[in-house]
């Protein structure tokens, strides 16, 4: 999102593009109905996986392109196929015994990371590392989705 955010700041000209992000908020709130229906009849880790690599191409091709309303949409689509996931994915994979204690590593996880960002990454990260760190994480993500299947 941070990537998103800066592309979004060159290609408009502007700081304030909190109007769009919220914009594209508000697709991510709509599209995981299709893209939960999409799991239901294909499967939990194929449209994961397929949601990996549409948001990966989507976000090497926006750093060429820059912020095309379309990649945008591809985005927030390739994201909800990914989120959509993730809880029954962990749940699956783990005893019903730690069912909680599973799910609130992810949470406490996920706000671990959105946290250390900021130190991580000075704000003076380029779009273009931005991007490109972004769809190496999710690289990563398929990586780890991929291999409990692969046995």
């Amino acid at each position: 999102m941070d990537g998103l955010g800066k592309i979004l700041k060159a290609q408009f000209n502007t700081n304030d593009v909190t109007a769009i992000m919220l914009c594209i908020g508000l697709a991510l709130a709509v599209t995981p109905l299709p893209a939960g229906f999409y799991a239901s009849k294909v499967g939990n880790r194929r449209v994961m996986l397929r949601g990996i690599i549409l948001t990966i191409f989507s976000i090497l091709l926006m750093v060429d392109m820059r912020a095309e309303i379309p990649m945008l949409l591809f985005i927030a689509e390739g994201f909800s196929l990914i989120v959509n996931g993730v809880i029954p994915f962990i749940l699956e994979l783990m005893p019903p015994r730690w069912a909680g204690l599973v799910i609130g590593s992810y949470f406490a996880g996920s706000s671990l990371a959105v946290s250390v960002f900021g130190y991580v990454f000075t704000p003076g990260i380029t779009i273009i590392v931005s991007c490109i760190a972004g769809a190496l994480a999710f690289l990563l993500a398929g990586v780890c989705i991929f291999l409990p299947n692969w046995q």
